[in-house]
């Protein structure tokens, strides 16, 4: 199955190696594709901010992770994340709307 949120390159890889602080991924003749440091940090908020070089990802992780809305994450990651946001609202608004005007019909 390919992954469309993955890019090419990395769909292609042949090696994949992972360390305690980041993974490397290369082509078949070892050329690096992507280097990248993962930073794990478990605190109480249960929440959890995925750094991807330079760029940030905040998740709420209770009970599951979603994305969260956080200053200073990743623009593009934001923008995505609030986008998302804002068609689950604008579904959920048309659900009780239509649920309302259901009702007062019945009345």
């Amino acid at each position: 199955r390919i992954d469309t949120r993955v890019p090419h390159a990395l769909q292609s890889a042949k090696v994949f190696e992972q360390s305690g602080e980041g993974f490397l991924i290369t082509d078949a003749d070892r050329n690096i594709i992507q280097d990248q440091r993962i930073m794990v940090v478990r605190d109480e908020v249960r929440s959890l901010q995925l750094m991807k070089g330079t760029k940030r990802e905040s998740y709420n992780c209770a009970p599951q992770c979603n994305p969260s809305l956080v200053a200073g994450d990743d623009p593009a990651f934001f923008a995505a994340t609030a986008s998302g946001f804002s068609r689950k609202v604008s579904a959920t608004e048309a659900a009780a709307d239509s649920k309302q005007s259901s009702q007062n019909k019945e009345e």
